[in-house]
Order: C-alpha cells, then sequence, then structure tokens
C-alpha cells in the first residue's frame, strides 16, 4: 500500500512503500533516501514531478539563496569599508582643527591688550593653557590613532575590504 507522508518542514509530500517508514528529509543513517527510490513527488494536488527534477530545482534554490546571502554579506562589507574611510578622514579632520584651535589661542594671545597688567597677563596665561590643552588632546588623539593608516594599508594590500 502506498501512502502520502509529508516531509519534515518542507511542503512536499512523497510516496513511501509500506513499511519503509517516515525518513525525513535526508534519511537515516545507512539508509539510502526515499527521494531517490521514488519515480515521482507531489508538490501539490496538481504538480507532480519527477524525484530527481524536484532536486535540481532544491539545488538551483539553494545555490540562489547562497548567492543573495553572498551579496548581502558584500554589500555589508562595503558599507564597513566606506564607514572605515569616513572614519579616518574624520580622524584626520579633527587633528587638523585641533592643531588650527591651538595656533588659534596662540594668536589670540599676541592681539589681547588691556591698560590692566593683572589683566593681560591673565588673558595671556589662559590663551596659552588653552592652546597647551588643544595640543594635548590632539597629541593623545594622535596617539591613539598611530596605528590606524597601517592597518588600511595592510587591509588593503592584503585584500581584507
Amino acid at each position: 500500500m502506498k501512502t502520502f507522508v509529508r516531509l519534515w518542514m518542507y511542503p512536499i509530500f512523497g510516496l513511501v512503500r509500506e513499511g519503509v517508514g517516515f525518513l525525513g528529509f535526508g534519511g537515516y543513517v545507512g539508509m539510502v533516501s526515499r527521494l531517490w527510490r521514488m519515480n515521482q513527488i507531489t508538490i501539490s494536488r496538481k504538480v507532480c514531478l519527477p524525484a530527481v527534477q524536484l532536486i535540481v530545482i532544491l539545488i538551483l534554490y539553494l545555490v540562489l539563496a547562497i548567492h543573495v546571502e553572498w551579496c548581502k554579506a558584500c554589500a555589508r562589507t562595503h558599507r564597513w569599508e566606506e564607514e572605515v574611510r569616513l572614519l579616518f578622514e574624520e580622524m584626520q579632520r579633527t587633528l587638523r582643527f585641533l592643531e588650527w584651535h591651538a595656533n588659534w589661542w596662540m594668536e589670540c594671545r599676541s592681539t589681547i591688550t588691556t591698560s590692566n597688567e593683572a589683566l593681560s597677563e591673565g588673558c595671556h596665561a589662559y590663551a596659552v593653557c588653552q592652546a597647551e590643552l588643544h595640543h594635548q588632546i590632539a597629541g593623545s588623539f594622535a596617539h591613539t590613532w598611530r596605528d590606524t593608516q597601517s592597518f588600511l594599508d595592510f587591509a588593503d594590500t592584503h585584500g581584507v575590504s
């Protein structure tokens, strides 16, 4: 007697001989899958395909799914590569801005003129302190980011991106 058995997780029905039992999608270890023993597999009540043709269709869908996932991964890689390049550019701009701001404070120091000697000296000291602070921040950032360019060069030469 032949019966219809629903394959695990897939809307595919197959003909199984009585006594063989339900083998699942891949079959039991040591047993030949029923997909190779059957002549036809019924996908719905109206469509009936040869087992080998169905296997080819499933393989094509698998290849298509793998290709789609590869394309998604490639797009994510390109987005992250662009993000890294933008981050590197922002780091360079930050360093240039901090150096410019330190120089601006030094220029402000020379342009401050007041009649009160103590106020003038305090303004000069404040400008020098601010300039030194910006130099220290720039130096700290430069030290933290010192290997960034070598990492980017390594990734470019070794095809990581």
